[in-house]
């Protein structure tokens, strides 16, 4: 799933994708089988209905459909809505990342833990 935008009426409230490593650049730090999460965005009036969350459960299902067998993202801690979903979803917080990287968090999900 590259990337899937979800269309209500004539608006477009959110979107989410994910990068599979075979499609990341040569010296990518991820393997076959892991994937980037990108792109996870909820329109300000959109937010607060479970779109976030529908659009973060439809990625992680492709992403397994696709064979992957982990997802990594980064994020900012100022987006706290994002980071309170990503650690109420099962992600586990990763190593920060340096100032001046634009984003300061990473998190990451075992697909294969997170079946069922």
């Amino acid at each position: 799933m590259p990337f899937a935008p979800l269309r209500t009426c004539r608006q477009v409230p959110g979107s989410a994708g994910f990068q599979p490593a075979r499609r990341l650049p040569a010296g990518s730090r991820r393997s076959q089988g892991e994937a980037h999460l990108s792109k996870l965005f909820v329109a300000a009036e959109a937010r607060g209905r479970g779109i976030g969350r529908a659009l973060l459960a439809h990625a992680v299902a492709e992403a397994r459909a696709f064979g992957m067998r982990r997802l990594d993202l980064e994020t900012r801690s100022v987006f706290r809505e994002a980071v309170g979903l990503y650690e109420a979803t099962g992600w586990t917080r990763g190593p920060d990342l340096p100032p001046g990287h634009g984003p300061d968090r990473t998190y990451y999900l075992s697909l294969e833990a997170a079946r069922g």
